[in-house]
């Protein structure tokens, strides 16, 4: 998962859907995105706005989730460890 993660994210970089400077919030919403859709499905998502599975799960939904998971539970996971 790591790896695949890790290919997505360079693809999303040289792809321009993300920058250096994308927040980590944003990064993460759209790393979500591309794992639903692909590196190439994620740049059309982030154009366009569309784009599902074929369960019918957005972009959209995957983004928030991984938004979310970036945002909100890992500064908890943070929290939990340090004590």
């Amino acid at each position: 998962m790591v790896g695949y993660t890790k290919k997505n994210y360079t693809s999303l970089l040289n792809n321009g859907t993300i920058a250096q400077d994308t927040s980590p919030e944003e990064v993460g919403g759209i790393l979500a995105v591309s794992h639903l859709l692909g590196a190439g499905g994620a740049k059309k998502w982030r154009t366009t706005g569309g784009g599902a599975d074929a369960n019918g799960t957005t972009g959209n939904t995957y983004f928030q989730k991984g938004k979310f998971a970036v945002a909100t539970l890992a500064p908890q996971v943070q929290a939990v460890q340090a004590g």
